[in-house]
């Protein structure tokens, strides 16, 4: 799919996912929220901290004579949103009358299949109290590698932050970052964003890198490497095939993110002691 190689499954020593996410839209149906306690009966022991409000609308009123803005609250307590948590906090489930969320974070995510599993009862929920199809659906996976650089003693000019992403990224991806040598002190981010289609599907891929630091003297820099991917599909999926297409989600970024990287980067995911 998108021109890009498919690659067999192996499973890497090392990770650098900082977030993984799957969202869902369906048409408004009440039922999800009125029978809410359902959810959260499911999901009492995996997602103990458990909100839930009404939902609150915003309009925003000018008038063009005066100049003067307005805002209207609406709270409509049939329209609720539910929000469950884990203890670390590191997991969050979402609902609302027309679209669920569901992430993990940090070293809450283990696999594809922890991952989708950890899903599945939103979406036997979902389909108990009436959603028969997703108007639309995605999948998202952010990698972040952080990284120091110090000056050598003999280096001169501005430390090059950027060798980190030319080094991590592949090199067919990889814009000049030396280029733009005079300005490298300037720079606070540098993110490039490409987007592919293929029918119904969007793959949307952003990588380069993050500057969070920089000493005043220029003396150390520090930096994240990100790759952000997100996988769309825009046709309606049935309630009964979200699980496949949730399978298929996350082969396609595997697949794109093998694509995006260097071998440099598969080094580093290869690091480390096997067990």
């Amino acid at each position: 799919m998108f021109g890009i190689p498919e690659r067999e499954k192996i499973t890497f020593r090392n990770d650098f996912i900082n977030r993984v996410v799957v969202a869902g839209a369906f048409n408004n149906n009440r039922s999800c929220t009125e029978k809410r306690q359902l959810l959260k009966d499911m999901y009492k022991d995996s997602l103990p901290l458990q909100s839930d409000s009404p939902q609150q609308q915003y309009r925003i009123n000018i008038d063009v004579k005066t100049n003067q803005t307005s805002v209207d609250t609406n709270v409509d307590d049939q329209d609720h949103q539910v929000t469950l948590r884990s203890k670390n906090m590191q997991k969050e489930l979402s609902l609302m009358n027309n679209s669920f969320r569901y992430q993990e974070v940090g070293n809450a995510y283990g696999t594809s299949i922890s991952f989708d599993q950890a899903v599945q009862p939103a979406i036997d929920y979902l389909k108990e109290t009436g959603v028969e199809q997703l108007n639309m659906m995605k999948l998202q996976k952010v990698n972040v590698i952080g990284y120091e650089m110090g000056r050598q003693a003999t280096a001169e000019g501005p430390i090059p932050a950027w060798q980190p992403a030319s080094n991590l990224i592949n090199p067919r991806l990889v814009p000049q970052y030396e280029a733009m040598l005079g300005a490298s002190t300037s720079i606070k981010q540098h993110i490039s964003n490409m987007q592919l289609t293929d029918g119904q599907y969007i793959l949307t891929i952003k990588y380069g890198y993050n500057i969070t630091e920089r000493r005043p003297d220029d003396s150390i820099v520090k930096g994240q490497v990100i790759v952000d991917m997100e996988i769309e599909r825009k046709a309606p999926v049935t309630i009964d095939t979200v699980a496949d297409e949730l399978t298929l989600m996350h082969n396609e970024l595997y697949n794109a993110f093998l694509w995006s990287i260097s071998d440099n980067f598969i080094n580093l995911l290869n690091q480390g002691e096997e067990g």
